[in-house]
């Protein structure tokens, strides 16, 4: 984790905050297929949906999917919605006890309405 200001993507999945680096986020689709690879600029790319990770939830389409890459490899990341604003701020550890999933996450973002933990997307292109 690095102390400086660094930007990132807030993404939404049912009740959770969530956010990407924007260094690892290279676009954004809409309306993907849920169990299909996803297309973008040519390329099919495996699609995780956190929905189906974070919620109990299972469905035919994700209303948005993020394009992220890491170590050289690309993956979409489906989600319920993508803030239009980025988010600025500092890196925090973040306790894995109790979350679901500790694994995918790589940090927090703590603002004025609370926490809004940062996605791994070296960690989502591993699943």
């Amino acid at each position: 984790m690095t102390e400086s200001t660094q930007t990132f993507v807030a993404v939404g999945v049912g009740a959770y905050r969530l956010a990407l680096p924007a260094s690892a986020v290279y676009g954004v689709i809409t309306d993907v297929l849920v169990g299909e690879p996803a297309l973008y600029r040519g390329a099919r790319l495996p699609l995780i949906d956190l929905g189906a990770i974070f919620t109990t939830t299972r469905r035919l389409v994700a209303p948005f999917a993020v394009i992220t890459q890491a170590r050289g490899e690309s993956c979409a990341v489906g989600v319920d919605s993508v803030a239009h604003i980025p988010l600025r701020g500092t890196l925090v550890a973040v306790p894995k006890l109790g979350l679901l999933r500790p694994d995918l996450f790589e940090g927090a973002l703590r603002g004025a309405d609370g926490l809004t933990l940062v996605l791994s997307p070296r960690n989502l292109i591993g699943l």
